[in-house]
């Protein structure tokens, strides 16, 4: 009996190990074609900018964050855009990924909505003679509904030389107006980019979302193709002008089909238990962030993100909530190490040499893996070489509203539902920020430009005669009402403002930050840091965690 119960073991055992093996065969496979989809494509995606020939420079008025992308498809040097992005009669910079840039005029611009079908329709020419390669373009026919397809774009939440990259499927291959519709997901800054094939073959151009993450649009190729006689005049056309016959696209060839990432991707036991739940009071509102256990040094701690872990820190492990006690934290990058107040025996193994760093030319379009509670997970694709996102949104921002009088800042306005909602009053006086007096109003509005959302900052305020000062944290700076900030979750308080993080475009939401990051091989490449825009997820190296930790355990001997 017994050497049937090990039989019956070894079977299972096997069976359960050839089928990981054919996942892992799978997920390899997968993950190739997408990195050499990225690797094709990369070269023909650029950032467009306007630009003053004589000044050299951006014309007065325009920013870096009003660029937008596109992508040539001829050696000539036509370029392909949406006609929302350009205007007439402007000059641009055109950018290519490796650092070339040249001048282009507009050509023709289709920007033009109707009743049943939208146009937007644009291309510029770069005005350089020379020989380009350009990106071969897919034929519609050849458009399936969950066909994979890579964006390769250059969203303006990123103010960086190179695209971001984010995988999807096509959802719609006509919505009836115009578009197909895919999950690979877009955010200003995006209109006009690439939608590729996994051959690297252009199938439509990035035009407009809506709320939801699944809802991106773009024009597709063939609507370039129909009017491609027209788009090479240096026309505005205020009215639909008369197609061409469709143009025969390059190297017709069909993508076979194959299985959903998510379907071949598990996660190990292992895996499960390095993720952990971390509860905290702001006032009388509870925080909540996950956390992720390593061992080091045969010892084991949680490491999280900073700006979301509050006063009384606690760790929900098995359904039980344990105190725990703040070893360090960094303010830079956003982290706290937390050594529970029970003995835990898992974690991430990170041992005294460094862990080969994750990032760099060979990687973008690779899996990342994040690791959520109740055995759940999230699956992204890797944009690229790690990357500095400067301090912009994170900016610390106190949530009231006030008014200059007699000499004095007054509070008129308080949130509802908010940890400051308890701590001020209207008509407090506030008199001084960190011990800074507070005496005109430009004092006030500078007062917190020093500080990060997540930063603790102490008010002296004046209530009915008396003085009286309170703690509160401050939150990021307030988002526009725009379908671009309506994601889940919605983006970090403190989302940017970091030295060197990696980029990846799963859809985690603001409290599964802390969450830990596997490669497809089990690599652990980091924790999610901050949810960073609609398209992106910032994730705080492995070789940055093992040092913080170690500096932070050499500080408290």
């Amino acid at each position: 009996m017994t050497n049937l119960k090990w039989s019956v073991t070894l079977l299972f055992a096997l069976i359960f190990s050839n089928v990981s093996g054919q996942q892992n065969l799978k997920s390899k496979r997968i993950e190739n074609l997408i990195s050499n989809g990225v690797s094709t494509a990369m070269p023909f995606s650029v950032y467009i900018i306007a630009w003053d020939t004589l000044k050299n420079n951006r014309p007065d008025g325009i920013y870096e964050t009003d660029g937008f992308s596109g992508v040539i498809v001829s050696a000539q040097g036509h370029i392909l855009t949406a006609a929302h992005a350009i205007k007439a009669n402007q000059v641009y910079q055109v950018t290519f990924v490796d650092g070339r840039k040249y001048t282009a005029l507009p050509l023709g611009r289709i920007g033009i909505d109707e009743k049943n079908a939208v146009y937007d329709m644009a291309m510029i020419k770069i005005t350089k003679e020379e020989k380009f390669d350009y990106a071969q373009m897919a034929a519609g026919s050849e458009m399936v509904l969950n066909q994979p397809v890579i964006s390769i774009s250059y969203p303006a939440s990123f103010l960086k030389s190179t695209p971001n990259v984010r995988y999807g499927r096509i959802s719609n291959t006509d919505t009836g107006n115009g578009f197909i519709q895919s999950s690979a997901k877009m955010e200003p800054g995006d209109s006009g980019g690439p939608l590729f094939d996994l051959k690297g073959r252009l199938i439509g151009i990035h035009s407009r979302i809506k709320e939801d993450e699944s809802q991106n649009f773009d024009i597709p190729v063939d609507s370039f193709l129909k009017y491609w006689t027209p788009l090479n005049k240096p026309i505005d056309y205020q009215k639909v002008p008369l197609p061409d016959s469709l143009r025969e696209t390059i190297n017709p060839s069909l993508m076979p089909p194959f299985p959903s990432i998510d379907s071949l991707i598990g996660i190990t036991s292992k895996q499960e238990k390095s993720v952990a739940v971390v509860l905290s009071n702001d006032g009388d509102q509870i925080k909540k962030i996950l956390g992720t256990w390593v061992r080091i040094k045969n010892e084991t701690y949680l490491i999280s993100k900073s700006s979301m872990v509050a006063a009384n820190p606690r760790i929900l492990v098995e359904g039980k909530i344990f105190e725990s006690t703040v070893i360090n934290r960094d303010r830079r990058n956003d982290l706290i190490l937390l050594k529970p107040n029970l003995k835990i025996s898992y974690g991430i193994q990170l041992g005294a040499k460094p862990p080969k760093r994750f990032g760099g030319e060979d990687h973008p379009g690779k899996m990342l893996i994040s690791v959520l509670p109740a055995q759940l997970k999230k699956i992204g694709i890797f944009s690229g070489l790690p990357v500095t996102v400067p301090l912009s949104n994170s900016i610390g921002y106190l949530d009231v509203g006030a008014k200059y009088q007699d000499g004095k800042i007054l509070i008129t306005e308080i949130p509802q539902n908010k940890a400051i909602t308890t701590k001020l009053k209207r008509d407090d006086h506030i008199s001084a920020v960190n011990g800074k007096p507070i005496v005109k109003p430009e004092d006030f509005i500078n007062a917190f430009t020093s500080y990060y959302a997540g930063d603790v900052v102490k008010l002296d305020i004046i209530r009915n005669g008396l003085p009286l000062t309170v703690e509160t944290y401050l939150e990021g700076q307030p988002t526009l009402n725009h379908a671009s900030y309506a994601y889940a979750g919605g983006r970090s308080e403190r989302s940017d403002g970091f030295d060197h993080v990696l980029i990846s475009d799963a859809a985690i939401e603001s409290a599964e930050c802390g969450s830990p990051v596997f490669d497809r091989s089990g690599r652990f490449c980091g924790i999610n840091i901050a949810r960073h825009s609609r398209t992106s997820v910032l994730i705080m190296p492995a070789e940055s965690i093992r040092g913080f930790i170690l500096q932070s355990l050499q500080k408290n001997s």
